[in-house]
């Protein structure tokens, strides 16, 4: 969806961004709910909906993304933490390479146009898709 319809953006505004109230409420219990089911939210549901749905321009998008998925994380995070399913040793080394690699990202994002920043999310999304459907398909699952 977000390869075809890229051109269907929103283009970026300053100032207030005009969005269906009802309709971000709905979406977000959907990606919850998604979330809670399959484990994947984030980006693979929530970017599309909000970029086509939503019509949110895609560097606003992208940043409220970030801030729902935290959100979540942190949800998540404390009822795994209270049932002892968190590794401190890995989710420390993933951390120390995140918080420069968010830095870079975020430089980057801001010297991107949005057309190719659509782009490289479709992309990505795609090849995780495909991963996804090869997994379940050869019972790696």
């Amino acid at each position: 969806m977000m390869l075809v319809f890229r051109k269907r953006t929103v283009p970026e505004t300053e100032g207030t961004i005009a969005f269906n109230a009802p309709a971000a409420a709905a979406t977000g219990a959907a990606v919850g709910l998604s979330a809670g089911l399959i484990g994947a939210g984030g980006a693979f549901f929530l970017i599309p909906v909000m970029l086509y749905g939503l019509r949110i321009p895609v560097r606003v998008t992208v940043g409220t993304s970030l801030g729902v998925v935290a959100a979540s994380a942190a949800a998540g995070l404390l009822g795994k933490v209270t049932t002892g399913q968190v590794d401190w040793t890995l989710a420390l080394a993933l951390v120390l390479g995140a918080l420069p690699g968010a830095q870079v990202g975020a430089f980057v994002s801001r010297r991107t146009s949005t057309d190719r920043l659509v782009a490289v999310l479709a992309v990505a999304i795609a090849l995780v898709a495909v991963r996804v459907w090869l997994d379940v398909l050869t019972g790696a699952a």
